[in-house]
């Protein structure tokens, strides 16, 4: 046990008290407040001494980006008195941070180019705030469309605070560490052959975490998305814009206020080496648009012409999304080991909505999903687009299934291998004209599920991966006949075959 005092190291070398039993140390200006000392610190003067107390320390200290080195060591006070001294050992980061970033794109053989760029301030307010500014351009040349274009560019300001605002000094309750609260501001501007697309949205998020379970809460969120219906290309709105399409409600101008909460348990506690432990995962997230605005309304408002309630002339979102994930990881040998995935997720639209923003539907192929297929070129059901060589209709839903089952491998140096099996689908809630054989139905959703095979290789530089995968179909539900369905029997195009590359693990 101890009676500590506790002294924070900032490289040396002048002493100022900062509450009663703790002195800061530093050299010329200190560069974090007391108050940013002492909410990061779980070791309390004359408390017990408690290995769980330095662990959440270490933690709380680390996820604040200006420190690049902490140390806590203990000394002993005297032989006589059996109690410690605990020195906190801080040294920073730049604080300007730039980077630059090119990524290059090849969506079922259509080739673009992204770049990101970034500016970001690791210590705006000295208290360990995150001010961070972001600007990204792509282009993607579309071989199949009726134009052959596809260009977006954007930006993002986001501040984070290391610690829970509005809320009671965090001291109150010891299950919550590594805390912080981030406020985001983003605009982004999409140009397809099919329209033009403009996205504001402003957010907060709290999220805190202990070493198995991370939690965050986005008390609000708005989203506002602007769609001039004369830059809808003029085929693609006779084809499926015309009056009763349920699509129509997808490329008109949208406002969404929602809120959410997300949990995830890993069962081996943050930090600790996982390559070869058995472990688990399980992640939850659930949700919720509308509600407080179509009560009010209901109450204060007249609905317009198709029963919706507005904000100016724009119908709000209504809608309840929830998403659930396990994963699980066996070591094999030192060198191999299986990984598992199984994930469902259900949004439904009420209310104020006929159907749930294009932002917030289920999609179904591309490098974490099922990777025979190509992002958004799967599903919903057994729906064959009868343009499905053009790149006009994004196919997504209301439910989505995603199951995984994948060999890792360890070759030499960086490289690693791995063997998957992957299944899946989305499906709609209702049924849709323009999606005939999308909707679900528990008496033959089976039948429905879509399966690939494939290897992929990875290089593993331990802070991040690069990994390509190549997957084939094997069961495409799309198929009118049994053996249009099952394709691994007669493999006769590169449709039947995509590649993907992606940073980091599937899952």
């Amino acid at each position: 046990f101890s009676r500590a005092e506790n002294r924070f190291m900032l490289s040396d070398y002048d002493t100022l008290q900062i509450a009663e039993n703790n002195y800061m140390v530093y050299r010329n200006e200190p560069f974090l407040s007391p108050k940013t000392l002492l909410q990061q610190c779980f070791i309390e003067p004359g408390s017990l001494y408690r290995v769980d107390d330095v662990s959440r320390t270490y933690t709380n200290f680390n996820q604040i980006e200006c420190l690049k080195y902490v140390n806590i060591r203990f000394l002993d006070v005297s032989v006589q008195e059996p109690s410690l001294d605990v020195y906190i050992v801080l040294s920073p980061n730049p604080y300007h941070v730039f980077s630059i970033d090119v990524e290059g794109t090849n969506t079922a053989g259509d080739l673009g180019a992204a770049l990101l760029g970034s500016y970001m301030h690791q210590n705006i307010f000295g208290g360990g705030e995150v001010f961070n500014i972001n600007a990204r351009g792509a282009y993607e040349a579309l071989s199949a469309s009726f134009s052959n274009d596809y260009w977006e560019y954007g930006g993002e300001l986001q501040l984070a605070f290391p610690d829970l605002l509005f809320f009671p000094d965090k001291k109150t309750s010891k299950t919550r560490s590594a805390s912080s609260t981030t406020f985001s501001l983003n605009y982004d501007n999409l140009a397809r052959p099919e329209f033009w697309r403009t996205t504001a949205a402003l957010s907060m998020e709290y999220a805190w975490q202990n070493p198995r379970v991370r939690q965050n809460f986005n008390p609000i969120d708005f989203a506002y998305t602007h769609m001039p219906e004369e830059r809808i290309d003029s085929a693609f709105k006779a084809n499926y814009l015309k009056e009763g399409s349920y699509l129509r409600y997808s490329y008109e101008d949208q406002f969404i206020v929602s809120s959410s909460y997300g949990i995830s348990y890993s069962s081996i506690p943050t930090g600790l080496d996982k390559d070869n432990r058995r472990y688990y995962t399980l992640r939850a997230n659930v949700e919720s648009a509308g509600n407080l605005l179509y009560l009010a309304y209901k109450q204060l408002g007249r609905p317009d012409d198709e029963g919706q309630y507005n904000i100016g002339k724009i119908p709000f979102s209504q809608y309840l999304k929830a998403e659930l994930e396990a994963t699980r990881h066996i070591p094999l040998t030192e060198n191999m080991r299986l990984a598992a995935r199984a994930g469902v997720g259900v949004a439904y639209p009420y209310g104020n909505s006929k159907i749930l923003p294009f932002e917030k539907r289920f999609y179904s192929g591309g490098a974490n999903s099922v990777r025979g297929w190509s992002v958004r070129r799967l599903g919903p059901g057994s729906f064959r687009s009868p343009l499905s060589g053009i790149d006009f209709m994004n196919q997504s839903g209301d439910v989505k299934l995603d199951l995984n089952l994948e060999l890792r491998h360890k070759w030499f140096w960086l490289l690693e291998g791995a063997y998957f099996i992957d299944a899946g689908n989305i499906w709609t809630l209702r049924n849709y004209d323009n999606q005939p054989g999308g909707q679900f139905h528990w008496n033959h959703f089976y039948e429905e599920i879509a399966c690939s095979v494939g290897m992929g290789i990875r290089l593993n530089f331990n802070f991040f991966l690069i990994r390509i995968d190549g997957g084939m179909k094997v069961y495409d539900p799309s198929g009118l006949t049994s053996e249009e369905r099952w394709r691994i029997k007669h493999i006769d195009s590169w449709n039947d075959f995509a590649a993907h590359i992606a940073i980091g693990y599937p899952f």
